[in-house]
């Protein structure tokens, strides 16, 4: 298995994240994995404005990700649905943010 590397100090790998969260259900894991792998996303800096205070736009709204540096090979997948995305959006709230929405 790949190593992935955290880009600064404060990132966290998404899947690692989710895994160790205690409010997450079991049962979203594989719906936020799945858009997590469309747009390409490894870390929370993947998917965080420059300065790391906000979650794109892109990101949170499930349009593939314009700024990736990364250099692996994805598999390809289609767009999730809606059902996927809402999991998506439930799950970084629960994760990376102070309950509120973008």
């Amino acid at each position: 298995l790949p190593h992935f590397e955290k880009r600064h100090k404060y990132d966290c790998l998404l899947m690692e994240r989710l895994f160790n969260h205690p409010d997450i259900p079991k049962q979203h894991i594989k719906p936020f994995n799945r858009c997590r792998m469309f747009l390409k996303a490894i870390s929370l800096s993947d998917i965080t404005t420059g300065d790391g205070s906000l979650i794109t736009n892109e990101a949170w709204k499930g349009h593939q990700l314009t700024s990736q540096s990364r250099s692996y090979t994805w598999p390809k997948w289609n767009r999730p649905n809606s059902y996927h995305w809402n999991i998506w959006r439930k799950c970084l709230g629960l994760l990376f943010t102070d309950g509120s929405t973008q």
